[in-house]
């Protein structure tokens, strides 16, 4: 026998994660006749035991021995017709390099969907490439080599538009994958496949190039008759049904056109709903269609998180997920139904899917026994052989958060995993990012040179494999600040206090660049380059922070850095007047002594804006300003948690937007020369346009003659509570970061308001205080810390006492109409209207009903409790 051959082959199958074990190779020995294998690997007797060889196999072998048997013949036969011969024992040597190819690409791409189903997607890539390889060497011969009616025709091309899809799924730039795929898979279906699978298939396609603008709208109409010409064969197909849930959530979140079904972006528990009626429907009791309703209830939870931050669905889709997952380890894992491989829903399958639901619950909730669960399932799933491919990675993320908490022993054994995670195939540019802020964690705590290397490597590392992809550039900037600081305790040893950054072995002159600004701490440059390319790349992320305004928000899933990059598109004068603002407003904190944790955005660089940029907005924005904020939650975030009783009453983080509201209202009237009570709008002005907002929104509520309710109110309300500038100050206007602090978001001026009316705006609009007996004194306290703040600053304004409870009640109601008019129905389909604002609607609805009904029974002016009681009658009834 050649050694070089078996080399040879050796190598091949290294190089496509093909396991080549001494068991394998008995195994095709004993199955060819008469020795002929171990015949086909020696030069001198290759051609005379390959027609033996071939006759015997094709067609006739489990994909694990058949790639074998097909690399081998394929080395025989490369050298090609000059050298093997045009014919030899009876084959010609065209046909059968053609069939090699075909067995060989089948084989490959089943044997790939086999380890896929038991978590091993990362590993099979090279398979799957190898695959598209062979069919590329196939094609051109097709029509010559293949008979017309031969279904190998169809076969070839439907595996082609899968593969083409399993390769898409994980490539950041998908879009030539997908259209390929969908010219196969629709060839296959001219040519008879009408299978489940390959609607199911070929819908995943559709919904996939949904993300290509180019496509639509055409793609939905494409998309409205696959669902209709697969009605009829999809019965029961609990596949089938996952996909057409996942198709309708993508369409409803589209904005290039709206589902004709009228599904909106909060749709997807819904969906899920639909899904688990379908199921029991179809009489799906299995363990598979369990697995299916877990691994769904994960997948919409990630769909919502992406879709925009819709933290309160995603939470409950994924408990949902645990809950059935968890059911499912009670079951017997040979009772799938019948059709499906066991080890597609293996425990260990089961178990790693529930570690990750319970990392992701981690990430929203922050509750601590999520992440014990999380390192328990996973630590479970990688004891098993048939472990999924991402637990290393998944147990690496999961140590690097425990690791928070001061544990050195943590860090280490996170970069562990992760490293494992890499040395098993994971070229994840996310696992090179998370590694790379281990290690930075790592350098800051033992100040050892080699991990501040070794961090910045891995994130350039990241970088190379998606340049599209700015997360990586954030981190480098972060590590540039940091490796450039002299003398803190965290920092490098003195005689190296920023590491040598090796250059050699490192060709790419623009990553050469990007470490010369490490190096050289160049932040700025770094955050510049990260801005540039977040908004030059295909969008990353869309998420509302408050307002109407399209904001993007460069996400931090992990909670790895301490900033995270905000890109706002607007105006070139708009962007300036923010980026003077916040200077402003930066400058008057330092020189009022503000405390530590009131903070702001950084502005970091204004970027034009490609002509395409998608907006809704006329005239188009040209301009994205690009800053750099806290990691954090919203404020709104944060009293859902406590309602939930995910984390504690949120009474202390809204006490301190109370009092940076103050701060904020004393510089925006100092910006205008004047004092509290001088402001350009008169009092009289500042009453009148919250008048004129209940007048509008009572009249969209129906409410009789909204105008005399609106003076009505007007009389029964104190009027002598001075104009100040308002700044749209309700709860998702703030941001907490992890140590308490705050960070004020969305600066623009709104007009002048009465005194008092933005700290009701403040604790009412998200229900920040429950409404108990006493919580008309704790309302008033809140009132008493603003007008505190105001005089700490110098500022103080005569306000009688007895008046702060009757006006602070008056703007509650005002702020209870707002939030049933723009929670109602008719505001919800109105695609203007912000999809943040709207996040626990129906407990602010409840809410402001309640505070309508406190108001009628407590208010301190008879007159408003008469007109709440109206209101109340009317709106109730």
């Amino acid at each position: 026998m050649s050694e070089d051959l078996l080399t040879l082959l050796y190598r091949q199958t290294l190089t496509l994660n093909f396991p080549f074990t001494p068991d394998l190779l008995d195994r095709v020995t004993d199955f060819c006749p008469d020795g002929t294998f171990q015949q086909l690997l020696d030069p001198r007797t290759a051609l005379g035991a390959l027609p033996v060889v071939w006759r015997a196999s094709y067609n006739e072998l489990e994909p694990e021995r058949a790639i074998l048997v097909c690399l081998a013949m394929r080395n025989v036969l490369r050298p090609g017709p000059a050298v093997v011969g045009t014919r030899f024992a009876g084959l010609r040597w065209d046909a059968t390099f053609f069939h090699v190819h075909l067995y060989l690409a089948g084989s490959l791409q089943q044997y790939a969907t086999e380890q896929m189903a038991r978590g091993r997607s990362r590993l099979v890539r090279p398979m799957l490439e190898e695959a598209i390889r062979c069919w590329e060497i196939v094609e051109p011969d097709a029509d010559r080599l293949l008979a017309p009616t031969s279904k190998a025709r169809r076969i070839w091309r439907g595996k082609r538009g899968v593969t083409r899809l399993y390769l898409a799924r994980n490539t950041r730039q998908p879009f030539e994958l997908l259209r390929g795929a969908r010219t196969d898979l629709e060839y296959a279906e001219a040519a008879d496949d009408h299978s489940p699978g390959h609607y199911t298939f070929l819908l995943e396609v559709l919904t996939r190039l949904s993300d290509d603008p180019a496509e639509l709208p055409m793609l939905w109409e494409a998309a409205d008759a696959l669902i209709e010409r697969a009605a009829p064969r999809v019965v029961g197909s609990s596949r089938w049904l996952v996909t057409l849930g996942e198709h309708r959530l993508k369409r409803a979140q589209s904005p290039y056109g709206h589902p004709a079904d009228g599904l909106d972006v909060q749709s997807a528990s819904a969906l899920y709903r639909q899904l688990c009626t379908d199921l029991v429907a179809a009489d799906e009791q299995s363990r598979e269609a369990k697995v299916v309703l877990g691994r769904a209830a994960l997948h919409y939870a990630k769909v919502m998180k992406l879709a925009g931050g819709a933290d309160d669905e995603a939470v409950m889709l994924l408990r949902e997920a645990r809950d059935v997952l968890t059911a499912c380890l009670d079951d017997d894992p040979a009772d799938t139904g019948g059709e499906v491989d066991v080890q597609e829903i293996s425990s260990a399958r089961v178990t790693g899917m529930l570690g990750e639901v319970a990392l992701r619950l981690h990430s929203l909730t922050r509750v601590q026994h999520h992440l014990t669960e999380a390192i328990s399932w996973l630590e479970t799933a990688s004891q098993d052989p048939h472990a999924p491919d991402n637990v290393h990675g998944l147990l690496g993320e999961a140590y690097l958060r425990r690791a928070r908490t001061g544990s050195e022993k943590d860090l280490r054994t996170a970069l562990e995993y992760k490293a494992r995670a890499r040395d098993v195939g994971d070229s994840n540019p996310g696992n090179f990012s998370v590694s790379a802020a281990g290690h930075f964690q790592l350098w800051r705590k033992t100040g050892a040179p080699q991990e501040f290397s070794t961090a910045v490597d891995l994130a350039v590392a990241a970088w190379e494999l998606d340049p599209q992809w700015p997360w990586p550039l954030m981190q480098l900037a972060e590590f540039a600040a940091a490796g450039a600081r002299k003398g803190i305790p965290a920092g490098p040893p003195q005689e190296s206090a920023t590491p040598e950054l090796e250059e050699e072995g490192h060709a790419d002159p623009k990553g050469s660049e990007v470490r010369r600004a490490v190096r050289e701490g160049d932040q700025a440059r770094l955050y510049q380059e990260a801005a540039w390319t977040a908004v030059h790349a295909q969008p990353f992320r869309q998420e509302v922070l408050g307002g109407r305004s399209e904001t993007f928000v460069l996400d931090d899933p992990q909670r790895l850095l301490s900033a995270t990059l905000v890109l706002k598109p607007t105006s070139r004068a708009e962007a300036e007047a923010e980026r003077d603002h916040l200077a402003s407003l930066r400058q008057y904190l330092r020189n009022t002594g503000a405390p530590g944790w009131m903070l702001l955005p950084v502005p970091l660089a204004m970027v034009e804006l490609p002509r395409d940029w998608p907006t809704s907005r006329d005239p188009a924005p040209d301009t994205a300003l690009a800053s750099r904020r806290a990691v954090g939650r919203s404020l709104a975030a944060a009293i859902a948690d406590a309602y939930e009783g995910r984390s504690g009453q949120p009474l202390a983080s809204v006490s301190q937007a109370i009092r940076y509201l103050a701060r904020i209202h004393v510089w925006a009237t100092e910006m205008s020369g004047l004092r509290p009570g001088q402001a350009p709008a008169t009092t009289s002005n500042a009453y009148e346009r919250v008048a004129d907002d209940l007048t509008k929104r009572a009249g969209r509520l129906g409410v009789p003659d909204a105008n005399a309710c609106a003076a009505r109110w007007r009389s029964v309300t104190p009027s002598a509570l001075p104009p100040v500038p308002g700044r749209d100050a309700h709860a998702e206007n703030w941001l907490v970061t992890d140590n308490g602090r705050m960070v004020a978001l969305d600066l623009e001026p709104h007009g002048h308001l009465p005194l008092l009316y933005e700290v009701a705006q403040l604790v009412e609009d998200h229900a920040a205080l429950d409404l108990k007996d006493s919580d008309w004194p704790e309302r008033v306290a809140l009132c008493q810390l603003y007008l505190d703040e105001l005089a700490h600053l110098g500022y103080p304004v005569t306000v009688a006492h007895a008046d702060v409870l009757p006006a602070y009640q008056s703007f509650a109601l005002v702020r209870a109409l707002f939030l049933m008019e723009h929670l109602s129905e008719t505001a919800a389909a109105d695609s203007a209207v912000s999809t943040g604002s709207r996040r626990w609607a129906q407990r602010r609805l409840f809410h402001a009903h309640a505070l309508l009904e406190r108001c009628e029974e407590t208010a301190a002016a008879p007159g408003l409790r008469d007109l709440a009681g109206e209101l109340r009658g009317f709106l109730d009834g």
